[in-house]
This record gives structure tokens, C-alpha cells and sequence, in this order.
């Protein structure tokens, strides 16, 4: 009797845990199929050393929080994450970490040019597996992801390039960042110029360059529409428009010129 007693108070245990075992186990899954990534420590970085266009790297190479940024990119897991934006978001600031990385690895230097092989040595590790920028670039985020606005966010270190931004780009602001990093870049002088009078426009080679992911010059054309000012709309509209490609500056984007160079 003793013992029957016992089994029904066992059956009643487990008949009452199991749904909130149940729960528990449902909950892990969900937890694990949404993976996310935390780029508060990039973003801080960026917040202290990123000021107007230019990367203060002799700060970054000392400051430690930076190599604690790298060594979370290693132990990152990307194919976990579940969502798109997360995953483009997640892929922009491990690229842009990583040329960060690849210049202070030969700082001082005045350029990125000055070594051939900076877009090509596979130095990056990322979830344990080593990249170069160009895999990272061309073989991943172009190939997989398809959207054009990321050459106004990837930041190769140069004063050519986009500016690296003083925050890291998050899943959950991705498409205003986007778009505001194609905007800042199209309307700003430095690297494009609409002469309304003389109907003509002057483009960053970045347009020349990756035409295709634009869809063509004509997509080219209709994409600076979609991100510049009703006049400049217009211009580009205008019978027998000149364009040409501006030189592209290869200078190191740094806040000073680095000693000894």
C-alpha cells in the first residue's frame, strides 16, 4: 500500500511538472533559434576614437576593450543567427572591426595600398574560421545579402571610403542606417558633385567600380535619385548629362599622419 502510495504521488509530481518542464524546453529552443549578437563594446570604441571622418588608431591600439571586441568576434557564432538584418548587421561591423584591425597589425602606415596584400590576407578570425576582407566583402556580404547600400557602410580606411560611423549598426535600426549612410555619402561634396549649371556630376569611383551591384549606370543613376535632393533629382534627369568618376583617396583615414612615416 505504502509503495502504491508513493507511485501515485510520483505520477502526480511529474503530471504536474511536465508542462512547465515543457515550457523550459520550448523556451530554450526559441532562445537558441534567435540568436543575437552584442556590438556594445565596438560601439564604444567607435564612440570614443570616431570623430569627423577620422579614426584616432594610435587610441584604439591601445585601448584594451578593443581586443576584447576581437576575441568575441572569434567566439561568435554567425550561422546562428536567425535573422536577416541581424546577420547583415552582424557581418558590416566584423568587416569594419576587422580592417580596424588589419591597420593597427601594420600601424604606422599612410595607407592601406602600402601592403597588397591588406584586402587579401585571410588574418580575420570570425566564429573560428579565418577570412580576408575581400572574402568577407565579395564572397560573403555582396553574394549573400545582395544590397548595395552596403558600400556606403563597409569602411576600407581611407579618406575615399565612407566614413566609419560612431555607432555600430544593429538589426533593429539597420534599414534607417542604411539608408542615412547612402545618403551622407551621395550628398556630401568630398566624395560626389552635381554641377547644375554645367549638367554635369562628378561620382566616387565606388560607383564605377561595383556598377553591377547597382544594377548597371542606369541603376547607378536611379539610386542616387532615391538618396540626394529634388534638384539633384532633376540633374540627373537632364539630356546629355556628363558624368566622370572622381580620383579615389587611398589616404589613411586616421585622425592624425602616424610617426615616423
Amino acid at each position: 500500500m505504502a509503495r502504491m502510495n508513493r507511485n501515485r504521488w510520483m505520477g502526480a509530481f511529474l503530471l504536474g511538472c511536465f508542462p512547465a518542464m515543457v515550457a523550459t524546453v520550448l523556451s530554450l529552443t526559441a532562445c537558441a533559434g534567435s540568436s543575437t549578437f552584442d556590438h556594445a563594446a565596438w560601439e564604444a570604441l567607435l564612440q570614443r576614437h570616431v570623430q569627423d571622418r577620422s579614426v584616432d588608431y594610435a587610441a584604439i591600439k591601445k585601448d584594451p576593450d578593443f581586443e576584447r571586441y576581437l576575441r568575441q568576434l572569434v567566439r561568435a557564432r554567425p550561422n546562428q543567427l536567425q535573422d536577416n538584418d541581424e546577420r547583415l548587421a552582424f557581418w558590416i561591423n566584423a568587416y569594419n572591426a576587422s580592417v580596424v584591425s588589419g591597420v593597427l597589425r601594420r600601424y604606422p602606415i599612410k595607407s592601406v595600398m602600402d601592403d597588397r596584400q591588406f584586402f587579401k590576407k585571410e588574418e580575420h578570425n570570425i566564429g573560428g574560421k579565418l577570412y580576408s576582407l575581400d572574402g568577407i566583402e565579395k564572397g560573403l556580404i555582396r553574394k549573400e545579402f545582395g544590397e548595395p547600400r552596403v558600400h556606403f557602410a563597409l569602411v576600407c580606411a581611407s579618406r575615399g571610403c565612407p566614413p566609419l560611423p560612431s555607432e555600430a549598426f544593429a538589426a533593429a535600426q539597420l534599414e534607417g542606417q542604411l539608408d542615412a549612410a547612402a545618403e551622407q555619402y551621395i550628398g556630401d561634396p568630398h566624395y560626389n558633385r552635381f554641377n547644375v549649371s554645367g549638367k554635369s556630376v562628378s561620382l566616387s569611383r565606388i560607383f564605377k567600380w561595383y556598377e553591377h551591384d547597382f544594377g548597371g549606370f542606369t541603376g547607378v543613376l536611379d539610386f542616387i535619385a532615391a538618396h540626394t535632393s529634388a534638384e539633384n533629382q532633376n540633374l540627373l534627369k537632364v539630356r546629355g548629362l556628363t558624368v566622370d568618376y572622381l580620383n579615389y583617396d587611398w589616404s589613411l583615414n586616421g585622425t592624425e599622419s602616424p610617426a615616423g612615416k
